[in-house]
């Protein structure tokens, strides 16, 4: 191969490497593709983005079912948690604006003792409980900003609250692209 040819093919696959990652970056911005755990346009504003679920911390003190109502006002439900990951977010949004160190969960006992249930029907797959917890104090649970762990409270204590709704994707903003890009 000559000297120019070789200038060439270098060229061509360094225009090719260009064109692809500003493929990949124009495609990441739309789609928040580059982020697991982003504040980006797929959640509403002030909210918190973690894989396809939006967060917000409540710091207004509301019983759990009142806490429960605004969240599905706004489009979501209390937050579940499914896994050490989306508990470690939860937490930090708690440990960041709690005012009274404990925040509603979506996680509740109210039909039968030890038999938990989240408000959004999501299957109970990841408990943090403390030692000793549930204690049946109460049909409703909390988390703990101290030590991270949740606890069984009184329904009608006041407290902030964690809400959560599934992301809007590209598809949403958009359009659906088919696959074109």
């Amino acid at each position: 191969m000559s000297t120019n040819a070789a200038k060439l093919a270098t060229a061509k696959m360094a225009l090719t490497l260009r064109s692809f990652f500003l493929l990949c970056a124009i495609s990441g911005a739309l789609c928040g593709g580059w982020n697991q755990f982003s504040q980006d346009n797929s959640c509403p504003k002030g909210w918190l983005r973690l894989g396809s679920q939006c967060y917000v911390y409540k710091p207004d003190l509301r019983t759990f079912a009142d806490a429960e109502r605004v969240c599905k006002t706004v489009g979501g439900n209390l937050v579940s948690i499914h896994n050490v990951v989306e508990n470690a977010v939860v937490l930090e949004l708690v440990r960041q604006s709690a005012i009274s160190g404990i925040a509603w969960l979506g996680l509740q006992d109210a039909i039968s003792d030890n038999a938990f249930l989240w408000t959004d029907g999501t299957v109970v797959d990841f408990k943090a409980f403390g030692e000793g917890e549930p204690d049946n104090t109460g049909n409703c649970v909390a988390i703990f900003a101290g030590n991270g762990f949740w606890k069984d409270e009184s329904c009608d204590l006041e407290a902030p609250y964690v809400c959560i709704q599934d992301a809007k994707f590209c598809s949403s903003y958009y359009g659906n692209f088919g696959g074109a890009w």
